[in-house]
C-alpha cells in the first residue's frame, strides 16, 4: 500500500518539479503566441514589392464556410458543414490516365467536417476550444497558486523573506486544499513567530481537504512545540493516525508528546499499542524499530535490556515478514546488530542485503559495502575485509578516508610496505590534515624508516606550527632514531606549545615519553622528575612506576624505592613480561638470585607464549643463573640472545667470549 507521508515538505524538490511543469503548461499560451510571432518573416526577410503580387503579400481570409487555399503551411480553419452538391458528383470510375502519366492525386474528401492537410496545431479563431476542455475555476486557482509558489521560491532563493512569505500565503489562499503548500506556509509563518496565522492556514487547509492527514499532523506539532497545549496536539495527532494508520509519523508525534511524562508510563502504553498495529506496510515497522533504537539509547552506545532487544528484533522481523526481499530492510536490521556490536550477525545481514543486488535507493544501502568492510575489521576478519576495501579504494580513488582505512588494515595485518603505499597516497590526496602526516610517520617508524619519518614530521611541523601533537611525535621519532639531544630539545618545544593552550595534551603518555627520552640521553634527574609527573597524572598506570624503578635499579640507586615502584607496576599488571623482568632484575641487584631467577624465567615464558624474544631479558636471566653456578645454562642463554637484534649485542658477545675461556 502506498502511504501518505507526512514529510512531504521536508524537501521542496519534488513539489517544485511538479510546479515547474505546471507553470510551463500554464504559460503555454504565451509561449505558443511568441512562437507564432516568431514565425512571421522579419522585414529583412520580406521580398521586394515589385517581385511579389499584392494578393500574395496580404492573403485574404476566406468567406465563412469556404476552405482556405491548400498550402504546405499548417491549415487552420473550419471544414465545410454541407459541401456543394456539384462537388459530390464524381464519376463512379475515374478515367484511365494516359500511358506514362503520373498517378492522379486524390482530392480531399470535403464531405468531412475537417479535411485539412495537417491536423490543427492549436485552437484559433477558426477552431474555438470545446467548452468541456476549458479550465474550471478550481483549475485556474491551482495554476495561479503554482505561479505564486514559484514566485515565492524565487524570492526565497534571493533572500527576500518578506516577499517570499506573502507569495506563499497567496498560493495557499488560492489552493487551500494543497496540504503540502499549507504546511510550507505555516513553517514560514513560524519563522516570523506567528503561530496563530500558521494555525489558521492549516485549519483552512483541513476545511478544504479534511481527509489529508498532513495538515493535522503539523498542526499537532505547533500546538505541542509552540503553544505548549499537549491535549490539542494529541487530538490532531490522533486524527492524523486515523487518516493514515499505515504511517508511523503520527505514532512518532504521539510518542514525542508522551515523553513529557517523566515516569515513562505513557510512552510504554503507546509502544504496546503500536505493537498491536495491523499495518502491512514494512516501512511502518522499520520506522518503529528506528524509534525503539533511539528510545532505549542504543544509538548513544547504551546497551539495551534483554526485553528491549527482544522487542526491537520482533519489530524488524515483522518488517521482513512483509518484505522478505527488501535489501534496505535487511540492511537496517544489520545496522541494529552493528550498534549492538554483534558483528557476526551484522555481517550476515549486510552480506544478505548485498546478494540481492538492489539499487541504493535507501540511505541504508548507500554505503553498504563500506559498512560491511568496517564490521569485518571490527570482528577481527581483516583478511576478509582487505579485498573489499581494495575494490572500494580503486572505485573511489578520491576517497581519502577509504585509503586511510585500507592503509590501517594493511598495517594491522603486518603488511607495512603496502600500508606505507596507501598512507603516502592518502597524504598526497589531502595535505591539510596533520593526522595524515602523523599516520604516515608512525608507519615509517614501525618499518624502522626513522629518517623518512623525521622528514615527514619536520615538513608537517612547518605546515602546522600550532599543532603540538606533531611536535610530540617528531620528538619521539628522534628518540627512536637515537638522536637523544634533538629528542630532548623537541620535547621541550612541545611542552612550551602545550602550556596554556593545549593542556589536554599534557597526559601521562607525554611525560612518560619525555622522561624516557631524558633517561636515554643520560639526564637521569630530569628523567626521574618527568616520570614522577607521569605517575602523578595517572597513578593507576603501571608504565611510569616500572620505568622509574628499573632506571634506579639498573643504576644501583635508591634500591628500596625502586623495588616499591616495580612491585606496584607488577601489582597493576601481573602478567606483563617487561614488568616481571624489571622485578627479577631488582632482585638480582639486591643479591636475591633465587627470586630473580623465578621472575625472570616467568618473563621469558610469557614472551615465548606470545611468540616473542628479547635479548635484554635473556641476558638478565643468563647473568642470574651464572650467579647460581649454572654456567652452561648461562652460556646457552647468551648464545640465544646474541642472535637477536639489540643494542647490547657487543656486550653479550664479550660475555660469551669470557665464559668460553673459563
Amino acid at each position: 500500500m502506498k502511504r501518505v507521508r507526512f514529510t512531504t515538505l521536508r524537501s521542496s524538490r519534488n513539489y517544485g518539479a511538479g510546479l515547474l511543469t505546471a507553470v510551463l503548461l500554464a504559460a503555454g499560451g504565451v509561449l505558443f503566441e511568441a512562437e507564432a510571432q516568431s514565425k512571421k518573416p522579419s522585414p529583412a526577410q520580406k521580398s521586394p514589392a515589385k517581385e511579389r503580387p499584392e494578393s500574395a503579400a496580404k492573403p485574404q481570409k476566406p468567406p465563412p464556410g469556404q476552405r482556405p487555399p491548400a498550402s504546405d503551411d499548417l491549415y487552420e480553419g473550419p471544414g465545410v458543414a454541407e459541401p456543394p452538391a456539384a462537388s459530390l458528383k464524381k464519376p463512379a470510375v475515374p478515367p484511365a490516365a494516359p500511358a506514362g502519366a503520373p498517378a492522379p492525386v486524390a482530392e480531399p474528401d470535403v464531405s468531412k467536417p475537417y479535411a485539412s492537410k495537417y491536423a490543427d496545431a492549436w485552437p484559433s479563431e477558426y477552431r474555438p476550444v470545446p467548452a468541456d476542455l476549458l479550465p474550471g475555476l478550481s483549475e485556474e486557482n491551482k495554476a495561479a497558486a503554482i505561479a505564486a509558489f514559484a514566485e515565492a521560491e524565487g524570492h526565497a532563493e534571493r533572500g527576500n523573506a518578506d516577499k517570499a512569505l506573502r507569495a506563499y500565503q497567496k498560493a495557499a489562499a488560492l489552493d487551500p486544499a494543497d496540504a503540502r503548500l499549507a504546511v510550507r506556509v505555516a513553517r514560514e509563518l513560524l519563522k516570523t513567530n506567528d503561530p496563530t496565522s500558521a494555525i489558521q492556514v492549516l485549519k483552512d487547509s483541513i476545511a478544504a481537504a479534511p481527509k489529508i492527514p498532513t495538515a493535522h499532523l503539523y498542526l499537532a506539532r505547533i500546538y505541542a512545540d509552540h503553544l505548549q497545549k499537549p491535549d490539542f496536539a494529541r487530538q490532531f495527532a490522533e486524527k492524523a493516525l486515523e487518516l493514515a494508520p499505515d504511517d508511523f509519523q503520527p505514532w512518532k508525534a504521539l510518542l514525542d508528546f508522551a515523553s513529557a511524562d517523566t515516569s515513562g508510563k505513557k510512552v510504554a502504553e503507546l509502544i504496546e499499542r503500536a505493537m498491536k498495529s495491523p499495518s502491512r506496510d514494512a516501512d511502518f515497522w522499520l520506522d518503529f524499530a528506528g524509534f525503539l533504537r533511539k528510545d532505549c539509547g542504543l544509538e548513544n552506545r547504551k546497551t539495551p535490556s534483554d526485553a528491549e532487544k527482544k522487542r526491537i528484533e520482533s519489530v524488524y522481523q515483522k518488517a521482513l515478514e512483509i518484505a522478505p526481499e527488501s535489501a534496505s530492510a535487511i540492511a537496517q536490521y544489520g545496522d541494529y546488530f552493528a550498534l549492538l556490536r554483534d558483528h557476526r550477525k551484522a555481517i550476515a545481514k549486510y552480506e544478505q542485503a548485498l546478494e540481492l543486488k538492489q539499487p541504493a535507493t535507501h540511505p541504508a544501502l548507500e554505503n553498504l559495502r563500506e559498512k560491511l568492510a568496517t564490521t569485518l575489521v571490527a570482528d577481527g576478519r581483516r583478511a576478509d575485509a582487505l579485498p573489499l576495501l581494495e575494490r572500494l579504494v580503486n572505485e573511489n580513488p578520491g576517497r581519502n578516508d577509504l585509503g586511510m582505512m585500507l592503509a590501517e588494515v594493511y598495517d594491522q595485518t603486518g603488511q607495512t610496505e603496502k600500508a606505507l603505499e596507501y598512507y603516502q597516497r592518502s597524504l598526497a590526496l589531502d595535505l591539510s590534515k596533520p593526522d595524515n602526516h602523523v599516520q604516515l610517520a608512525l608507519t615509517l617508524i614501525k618499518a624502522k624508516h626513522y629518517d623518512r619519518a623525521i622528514v615527514v614530521l619536520q615538513s608537517a611541523r612547518e605546515k602546522f606550527p600550532d599543532r603540538p601533537l606533531v611536535t610530540f611525535w617528531l620528538a619521539r621519532t628522534y628518540s627512536f632514531a637515537k638522536k637523544h639531544q634533538m629528542a630532548l630539545d623537541t620535547f621541550e618545544a612541545a611542552q612550551k606549545e602545550i602550556k596554556g593552550r593545549h593542556e589536554e595534551l599534557a597526559t601521562e603518555d607525554f611525560y612518560f615519553s619525555y622522561g624516557a627520552a631524558a633517561e636515554q640521553a643520560g639526564k637521569f634527574e630530569k628523567a626521574a622528575e618527568l616520570l614522577k609527573k607521569c605517575i602523578e597524572i595517572k597513578p593507576d598506570d603501571p608504565q611510569g612506576y616500572n620505568y622509574l624503578g628499573y632506571m634506579w635499579a639498573d643504576r644501583g640507586e635508591q634500591l628500596e624505592e625502586a623495588g616499591k615502584l616495580i612491585q606496584k607496576a607488577v601489582e597493576l599488571d601481573p602478567e606483563n613480561a617487561a614488568y616481571l623482568d624489571s622485578l627479577g632484575w631488582w632482585y638480582f641487584k639486591t643479591g636475591k638470585f633465587e627470586d630473580a631467577q623465578k621472575h625472570l624465567s616467568r618473563a621469558v615464558e610469557l614472551m615465548a607464549s606470545a611468540g616473542e624474544e628479547d635479548a635484554t631479558v635473556l641476558d638478565h636471566l643468563a647473568d642470574t643463573v651464572e650467579k647460581l653456578g649454572k654456567k652452561d645454562e648461562a652460556l646457552k642463554l647468551w648464545k640465544k640472545a646474541v642472535k637477536l637484534e639489540s643494542d647490547i649485542r657487543e656486550k653479550i658477545e664479550k660475555k660469551i667470549a669470557d665464559a668460553e675461556k673459563k
